[in-house]
């Protein structure tokens, strides 16, 4: 009797062990996958900011074509956020930009605005329109520009600017009460 009670105080030996070190790894793993996780993350966060950055310096350099496939390849990639998506578009808006192509800056920036509408697109396209001598469309993105303006000390200095370019394509900017 003596061998079977030691056989099952064997077996239940094991399966402690087993539970044991199930917990461990568990516990392991629990407190290891979110860190590992947000290392990934910062990882991928990092590899598109230096992809950004040469496509950036590539533009400023003067080397569109490259800045372009640069960028274009970054756009290709799935696993882009909507804020990594968005600026990609304004930087390849702002290849043709420079080059005074404005009709395919503004492709470019209008599928910025799709992702995002703020102050910083609606700006680019109301000063874009205004160069691709669009009057109507430069006054409708001048005043929306007003709109999306946040409270804050330079507020009231981008709104006149605005509301001075508005008058200068001869339209008027009266604000909503």
């Amino acid at each position: 009797m003596s061998k079977k009670f030691n056989l099952k105080r064997l077996r239940i030996t094991k399966k402690v062990v087993l539970i044991v070190a199930l917990l461990i790894v568990t516990g392991v793993v629990g407190w290891f996958a979110p860190m590992a996780f947000r290392w990934y993350e910062e990882s991928k966060q990092n590899q598109f900011e230096a992809k950004h950055d040469e496509a950036q310096n590539l533009r400023l350099k003067g080397r569109s074509d490259e800045a372009i496939k640069s960028i274009e390849n970054s756009l290709n990639d799935p696993s882009l956020t909507d804020d990594q998506r968005y600026r990609l578009y304004i930087d390849r808006g702002l290849v043709p930009y420079e080059k005074a192509d404005y009709q395919e800056a503004i492709s470019y920036f209008e599928k910025a605005e799709q992702i995002k509408q703020d102050n910083e697109i609606v700006d680019l396209l109301s000063r874009t329109w205004e160069k691709a001598n669009n009057k109507e469309k430069a006054i409708e993105y001048y005043k929306k520009f007003i709109e999306s303006l946040p409270e804050g000390p330079l507020r009231d200095e981008y709104k006149e600017q605005a509301e001075n370019a508005i008058k200068q394509l001869g339209g008027t900017y009266e604000q909503a009460n």
